[in-house]
């Protein structure tokens, strides 16, 4: 929905977390500290002239990372962040948008589908998440 931050729901499990576990793009943290959080998301939509956003939730925080405007109907967001999650907290990838209207990303229909990864590992403390 239009200025709705809605979860990308990945589903391909490349590598097994082992601390935590991760379902339908939603990280569930086995223990507390900082992650080091990378995201990256292309498709193709047919709404030119769409402000798209892409973000990192996690813990009690969320921030729009990327956003560009769509002029044509390919486009490619990136996003990295480090985040702190408590034991049982979520991280997880979004999206959304300011079309007006509701748009269908990764639609295998009319559209192209979507394609990307989020991948987060363990930091653990806040300094060796920020390296200082």
């Amino acid at each position: 929905p239009t200025g709705t931050a809605t979860k990308i729901p990945f589903n391909t499990v490349r590598y097994r977390p082992t601390d935590g576990s991760f379902l339908e793009g939603e990280f569930t943290a086995g223990r507390s500290g900082y992650y080091d959080v990378d995201v990256y998301y292309t498709d193709t939509i047919t709404t030119p002239n769409t402000r798209v956003w892409l973000g990192i939730a996690g813990g009690s925080d969320a921030s729009d990372n990327d956003s560009l405007t769509i002029n044509a109907d390919y486009f490619q967001l990136q996003a990295s962040r480090k985040i702190y999650c408590p034991k049982g907290g979520n991280i997880h990838a979004y999206l959304r948008h300011a079309y007006g209207f509701n748009i269908t990303f990764n639609d295998r229909g009319a559209d192209k589908h979507g394609d990307g990864f989020i991948s987060i590992s363990w930091a653990g403390s806040k300094k060796s998440a920020t390296n200082i």
